[in-house]
């Protein structure tokens, strides 16, 4: 009893700190898609994720959004590329050129962060930029890739909430955006943490996997009350996604997202 009743103090103390401050996706209750590293499942991008192809199809499509991630070489700069690792190299242990010479499905280089940024740019306001943070070894790594991040996106008028969203799997990245960058919309990648122990550290929003909100699917309405937003990853199958729009998630972000659109018909979101 006496956990519960702290538990019901913590959720009515972030509510009363956090509701109503916190930047809100304002979707009118339909459901955004997100591009899972770009729409690369199409010949046009030929199956190349986080390419400028896949990019440039999530905007052509006008989806919500499109997430790719980015991590930091040893000579400073900026792959957009999973990780940690690429055709054998670690990557932050590897140059930038090393790096972008091992080529994509498309056969394209894999790109820098300004190069995806130059093309993105060209569609800002229409799909919004997903810029996951990916996590490094220690935080101060960390702390210089996100710096990195912000400096390319104002060199390119891109740094507004209305074009990018910043997700990561590391809290520290998510705590960091929250102290400099409350107004942006911060959804924390990990699970197995409740929407108000986050939003107690000012971060505004959750991007958990599916599997999460079958555990937990009273997250999705507690994160909304505490004036979060809500993401779900990586969402492919019918089931699943119909499942997920019925919680009343804000975002789904999907290798399929044309099926996700066909689903959600007038449903959808889109800017």
């Amino acid at each position: 009893m006496k956990k519960t009743l702290l538990a019901l103090l913590a959720l009515i103390a972030a509510v009363s700190c956090t509701s109503g401050k916190f930047p809100a996706l304002k979707n009118d209750g339909k459901t955004g898609i997100v591009a899972h590293r770009g729409f690369w499942q199409c010949a046009e991008a030929g199956n190349a994720h986080n390419s400028i192809a896949s990019l440039s199809m999530a905007c052509m499509e006008a989806f919500e959004g499109t997430e790719f991630d980015v991590n930091l070489t040893n000579d400073g700069r900026i792959l957009v590329s999973h990780g940690p690792n690429v055709g054998g190299y670690n990557i932050l242990d590897t140059d930038f050129e090393t790096l972008a010479g091992c080529l994509l499905e498309d056969g394209s280089r894999r790109p820098s962060l300004e190069e995806y940024l130059d093309l993105a740019s060209e569609y800002a306001g229409k799909t919004r930029l997903v810029l996951e943070v990916k996590p490094q070894p220690e935080p101060s790594v960390e702390d210089e890739l996100l710096s990195q991040c912000v400096t390319l996106l104002k060199d390119r008028g891109m740094f507004s909430p209305s074009k990018v969203i910043f997700i990561s799997f590391s809290q520290h990245v998510c705590e960091q955006i929250a102290l400099m960058y409350p107004k942006f919309i911060n959804q924390y990648l990990g699970g197995g943490i409740a929407p108000a122990e986050l939003a107690a550290k000012g971060i505004n929003g959750i991007d958990y996997h599916f599997s999460e909100f079958y555990a937990h699917p009273e997250w999705v309405e507690e994160a909304h009350n505490l004036g979060m937003s809500v993401n779900v990853w990586t969402v492919d199958g019918e089931e699943d996604m119909k499942n997920m729009f019925a919680l009343g998630v804000d975002q789904i972000t999907t290798n399929c997202p044309l099926l996700a659109r066909e689903l959600l018909g007038e449903n959808e979101w889109k800017h």
